[in-house]
């Protein structure tokens, strides 16, 4: 087996003309954000079909902005980016202007966003956007944001020196918004949670108040998303802090210790499950990550502990179920083998694996006429199957013959 971080649920997302409810430009919401999530490397599509990447050096702002070329409101406001961008280049903030044209029919070219971009003469850089930036943008936007919907069109993201998203805005912006949220992203936590809030006001400092869990499943949920989605890297910063501001969570040290086995780092692994197992000693995925990295190491006795753990909290964990029971047999543990793989088959009932395993199990401990049954059902589930066959036969001589 291998190691695996907590799954999150994944959502599809496109942009297109269709679905796309197009803001007024008096339509416009500006979102500060109390936790900043970060910018991974992207490309984008010039107009002459050219692959860019996202030009997001540290030491600069910029504004990811994402247009349509059916968009009135978008036209407006690259003309007020266009009027504006001496200003906001001397705030420190650059300009990446994408069109979403074609995104849904995956098509190669955008005439129209093309035609719009020279008619503007757009002073700063621009092109078209790739459903795999649109689809990461969507997703940042959903982690953040409770109720989240699909992303209208213009949206603009305001990217910190250090390459994390602090603000959002959907619908026209305010090019002059824009100049004073360059900063938005210093301080702390708590100080951007009340430059964030929409009413003015002063907020409580007392440490139970909800939104420090809120902004930790944010961050948190968000890294798991980076992890899955192969962004390891970026996942392994993400956890890193998490680690360090929230210690008492067992969550991101799991997750931290799957990056590191993906970077072969195994050691710095084992330590990371056994922190998370220390705050949290029945934590499902833990255990059972911890159990994959012991037995490959050797130590089969305590990884089959681990994976017991895994399945107390978790019983229908066919991963851990099919491992430990492995290691069971590994053992010539007959009877507990046995116990697992019926549990497994529980959870699995049309595995002709488990079915196979089970018969030899039961071979093992004597027990003839039940092997045999399961040896042919594993031949009904997968026909054929040299190994259920041979076995079959072996076991209907040793019935036939008496012994």
């Amino acid at each position: 087996g291998e190691a695996r971080p907590i799954e999150t649920k994944k959502r599809e997302v496109a942009i297109s003309p269709a679905p796309v409810n197009l803001p007024s430009p008096e339509s416009t919401s500006r979102i500060p954000l109390a936790t900043l999530l970060p910018m991974a490397p992207m490309n984008y599509q010039t107009f002459d079909g050219d692959t860019q990447p996202i030009p997001t050096s540290e030491g600069k702002s910029y504004l990811l902005s994402l247009w349509g070329s059916w968009c009135p409101a978008c036209e407006e406001e690259l003309k007020d980016l266009t009027a504006k961008n001496s200003e906001l280049r001397e705030a420190g903030i650059e300009i990446i202007a994408l069109a979403v044209d074609g995104l849904e029919e995956s098509s190669s070219s955008a005439p129209d966003a093309e035609k719009m971009a020279k008619r503007l003469k757009l002073p700063f850089a621009n092109g078209r956007a790739t459903i795999q930036l649109v689809s990461y943008l969507q997703s940042m936007h959903d982690y953040q944001i409770t109720g989240a919907e699909t992303l209208p069109v213009p949206v603009s993201f305001l990217i910190d020196s250090d390459r994390k998203v602090s603000v959002i805005y959907k619908g026209r912006l305010n090019p002059d918004d824009v100049k004073a949220d360059v900063n938005h992203s210093r301080g702390t936590r708590l100080e951007r949670f009340a430059r964030s809030a929409p009413l003015p006001g002063r907020t409580l400092p007392i440490p139970t108040v909800s939104r420090e869990r809120n902004q930790y499943e944010a961050q948190y949920r968000f890294a798991t998303f980076l992890q899955q989605e192969g962004y390891t890297a970026l996942a392994r910063s993400e956890n890193l802090s998490l680690v360090e501001a929230f210690p008492k969570n067992a969550g991101p040290h799991n997750n931290l210790g799957f990056s590191y086995i993906k970077s072969k780092r195994f050691d710095l692994a084992e330590t990371s499950f056994r922190e998370a197992l220390r705050i949290k000693p029945d934590h499902g995925r833990a255990n059972a990550n911890l159990g994959t990295l012991l037995a490959q190491k050797g130590k089969i006795t305590e990884a089959i502990s681990h994976f017991q753990q895994a399945i107390s909290s978790n019983p229908q964990d066919k991963k851990s179920l099919s491992n430990l029971s492995k290691l069971l047999l590994k053992q010539e543990r007959w009877t507990e083998a046995q116990a697992t793989f019926e549990k497994a088959l529980l959870a699995n009932p049309n595995s002709p694996d488990i079915h196979l395993n089970l018969g030899f199990v039961l071979a093992k401990q004597r027990q003839l006429p039940q092997a045999a049954i399961y040896f042919e059902k594993a031949l009904k589930l997968r026909p054929g199957d040299p190994d259920a066959q041979r076995n079959l036969t072996i076991i209907q001589g040793l019935i036939n013959g008496g012994q």
